[in-house]
């Protein structure tokens, strides 16, 4: 059987979500690597990405359950986007 050359895969995380990952992985067994090799493997064998990455995540769901209960507040796309920009800009200063 022939190997395949490995390949190099960099990637840019922001610090606070790679901090909790590293822990998780750790206390897993396994190493970035591995988590990083495991979803390649996963990818290509399945010809698509794991549809769970796509699930919403809990504070989603929550937002969710609370529109559908009458809560929450309800805008258009374009609402959404000045809100995005806004919060973006803020984050820039």
């Amino acid at each position: 059987m022939t190997v395949a050359a490995s390949r190099k895969i960099q990637s840019r995380v922001p610090g606070e979500i790679q901090a909790v990952a590293d822990r998780i992985i750790k206390d897993a067994g396994l190493t970035i690597s591995d988590v990083v090799r495991m979803l390649m493997i996963r990818i290509a064998k399945d010809k698509a990405i794991p549809p769970v990455l796509f699930q919403p995540s809990a504070e989603t769901l929550d937002a969710i359950d609370e529109l559908e209960r009458g809560g929450g507040t309800r805008v258009t796309l374009d609402e959404m986007m000045s809100i995005i920009r806004n919060e973006a800009a803020d984050a820039g200063h």
